[in-house]
């Protein structure tokens, strides 16, 4: 930046720059005329910043804004000639000929990383951060326990494997009324991208994910699990960029099935029930969960002819669940976890305030019904303690 002295008290900065990179170019931008000699070394000192930051366009802009702008006497009080920028070497030369190498800002593969520092990038979902610059260029850090940084493998890089996937589904209308419902998520990375706003760039493809949901008495539950599925699925999906094992796979699995039950019985339809199968397909890896009664097997494609039924000793169950209240072993289930069957509807109880009939009822086996310990007790005691219990509940007893 020099400055140009008119004479007649008429000063003008002249900003004049030779680039040789990417081609041979010179810039010139001329600043305001001014009748202060402080005034013209002001306008080149703030054109040479500019310049620096914003390049030609930064300071062709400033300049028309400087026409406009008056500067005050404190503003430009002790600024002298050598204040102005002159010969000054562009970031990244050296002596305006030689280029120095300027470190380039690494970037992560996949999506979700946004802006942490100058040097570092986080991956909000998995609290996974990026260096881009400095010594450790190209790592990935977590914060420990102890809030220390702590070095971690790199991301999953995502394979695609050959399979071919055809879904369908089909249900019919039970009790005049269509209780049950299908999800099929085909893609599930692009469905988490448009849908809920995710990142999912992590997981092998094929990446699909299915769910049925079989309506008990009433037709709420299935919809309302159907429609809010992907919103438990995926999200516990992408928490995580480091690949998943089948084990973690399998548990995100059955946390969103405990988050639907949870959200369902503190709806205001907890009665309307459903049993539910839920489907991952990762790869080549197909995970499968389920609750109530539902039923997963795998048909081998048949040999020769396409119509040729597939052989029953070569089809495997991947997951078998009755699911029935009926069920001798849900109903033990059920009486640990404090719970009775009454009118085909599973109820929370406790013992101490239930009556004599409906202790009886969810009575385990018959010393239960007298409160006696099996161990503690002859035929005698037990005979007189039936006595005195049917009395109790006898017809003609009851007020």
């Amino acid at each position: 930046v020099k400055l140009v002295d008119h004479g007649a008290k008429s000063f003008i900065c002249v900003l004049t720059c030779n680039l040789k990179v990417p081609f041979m170019k010179c810039v010139q931008v001329e600043g305001p005329t001014r009748t202060a000699r402080a005034d013209a070394i002001k306008d080149g000192v703030e054109l040479g910043k500019r310049f620096l930051t914003e390049g030609e366009a930064g300071a062709k802009t400033l300049c028309i804004r400087l026409k406009k702008t008056k500067w005050t006497s404190q503003q430009v009080q002790g600024l002298e000639d050598k204040d102005l920028f002159t010969n000054y070497p562009l970031p990244g030369f050296h002596d305006n000929k030689e280029l120095l190498k300027v470190e380039e800002a690494l970037l992560p593969p996949g999506e979700g990383w946004t802006r942490h520092s100058e040097t570092m990038l986080i991956h909000s979902l998995s609290q996974v951060y990026f260096v881009q610059k400095g010594e450790k260029a190209g790592k990935y850090l977590r914060r420990g326990k102890t809030g220390q940084w702590e070095d971690v493998e790199k991301p999953h890089s995502p394979e695609e494997h050959d399979i071919i996937v055809r879904s369908a589904s089909a249900s019919f209308v039970r009790r005049g009324q269509k209780l049950d419902r299908a999800v099929i998520l085909n893609d599930v990375t692009k469905i988490a991208r448009l849908a809920l706003k995710l990142p999912l760039s992590f997981v092998d493809r094929p990446a699909n994910a299915y769910a049925l949901f079989q309506g008990i008495r009433t037709s709420e539950a299935a919809p309302w699990c159907a429609e809010n599925f992907h919103k438990k699925l995926l999200p516990r999906l992408a928490e995580t960029i480091h690949g998943h094992k089948t084990e973690e796979l399998q548990a995100i699995l059955e946390a969103t099935l405990r988050d639907l039950d949870k959200e369902l019985l503190s709806s205001s339809f907890p009665f309307s029930g459903c049993s539910a199968l839920v489907a991952l397909l990762l790869g080549n890896r197909l995970i499968v969960a389920g609750v109530g009664d539902v039923r997963v097997v795998v048909l081998p494609l048949p040999s020769g002819s396409q119509k040729a039924k597939p052989d029953v000793a070569t089809v495997e169950t991947l997951l078998s669940s009755s699911g029935r209240l009926g069920c001798q072993e849900e109903e033990d289930r059920f009486l640990q976890a404090g719970g009775i069957v009454t009118d085909a509807v599973l109820r929370k109880h406790d013992k101490a305030t239930l009556d004599d009939a409906h202790r009886i009822l969810c009575a385990p086996h018959v010393f239960d019904v007298v409160l006696a310990d099996d161990d503690a007790l002859d035929v005698k005691q037990v005979r007189t303690a039936y006595k005195k219990l049917a009395l109790r509940v006898h017809p003609d007893k009851q007020g």
